[in-house]
């Protein structure tokens, strides 16, 4: 019985070797150590070895030596099994401390996934009261751009029938054949500012603007001004006018349109220059009429609006004006998009 095993200790191995297996890669390595864990579990039990074989006990072996020396043998293996035993404790001492600390790893984890949820509730609150603060602002901008474009729209247009129908009265005293071809001309006028109203309220540019080039636009303007009423406005393009965006587009041409609708409407002024330049760093804006000027500036709507739109390009506008020496305006707006007002 020489392979003969205390029931404790032999048993106590299966507990180490069966958590080692449980580390292996894949199921192919632990069915193969699983086999062979059985096999040596077979061959090491005496029960089942002393079936086909006469074994002999360890007592039995160390029974030839003298007492002395049996006492040691068998002290030794129990010294042994001993180890063996204190290693078992100290195996499942560890095995229980990782199994604690795994289950701390995990608490602290959920505790920290409930203060992330708790963060991402609160980071959502916030999200969708600044959408509400965004939505809000977003119509504040709409009705704001509508104002700005109906005023300039309205505004440009009756200027432009008044000033029509003031001529047509004197071309009733001094050429009434003329009348029918005026009054056309109005009526074509109005048809225009509707079509334009129109566009605004469906956030589309200015229908001169939609036809064709920036320079086209101004063209056009200048033009009717001048075959509809007694006002004469000179008009001088330096540089690649229809080469700019969309955006700065429609901004000179409104700023055009309001400042000749001011210079005729509130000025009263028989004549105005407008020169735009255009380089690579910058678009150069500047209008000047005779009209009857003022000693200080009272920025109604229109100069609002002209301000703001040329804010939006990061330019900067000025007006400079006196009693009896007209009004000047002058507008800067880069082309790179930096910042040049604050």
């Amino acid at each position: 019985r020489f392979l003969e095993v205390p029931f404790s200790f032999k048993y106590i191995l299966l507990v180490p070797i069966a958590n080692g297996i449980t580390y292996l890669p894949n199921r192919w390595w632990k069915s193969f150590f699983t086999a062979i864990v059985v096999l040596c579990f077979i061959f090491i039990d005496y029960q089942i070895i002393s079936i086909g074989f006469y074994t002999f006990s360890i007592e039995d072996y160390v029974h030839y030596y003298s007492t002395v020396t049996t006492a040691y043998i068998l002290g030794l293996r129990n010294i042994l099994f001993f180890i063996s035993e204190a290693l078992f404790i100290i195996f499942i001492v560890l095995e229980l401390q990782n199994v604690l600390e795994e289950s701390q790893r995990i608490k602290a984890l959920n505790k920290e996934l409930k203060e992330n949820k708790e963060k991402l509730e609160f980071a959502n609150v916030q999200l969708q009261n600044y959408a509400e603060r965004i939505e809000e602002i977003a119509k504040i901008k709409e009705r704001n751009r509508l104002a700005r474009e109906i005023h300039d729209t309205i505004g440009h247009y009756l200027t432009g029938i008044t000033l029509g129908l003031t001529a047509t009265e004197e071309l009733i005293k001094q050429t009434p054949q003329k009348v029918i071809e005026q009054i056309k001309r109005l009526k074509d006028l109005a048809q225009q500012g509707l079509v334009d109203i129109r566009r605004s309220l469906k956030e589309l540019r200015p229908d001169t603007l939609e036809k064709g080039t920036l320079s086209f636009a101004i063209n056009k303007l200048v033009s009717e001004i001048n075959a509809n009423t007694t006002k004469k406005i000179c008009l001088r393009i330096n540089g690649e006018l229809d080469s700019l965006t969309p955006a700065l587009d429609e901004t000179i041409y409104r700023i055009i349109q309001e400042s000749i609708t001011n210079a005729v409407r509130h000025g009263e002024a028989t004549y105005i220059e407008v020169k735009i330049e255009v380089d690579e760093k910058a678009v150069h804006l500047s209008i000047i009429d005779d009209g009857v000027g003022a000693s200080e500036i009272e920025e109604g709507f229109g100069f609002y609006y002209m301000r703001q739109r040329v804010l939006d390009h990061n330019g900067f506008l000025e007006i400079e004006t006196e009693p009896g020496k007209g009004m000047r305006l002058f507008v800067y707006i880069p082309r790179s998009g930096v910042r040049y007002h604050d």
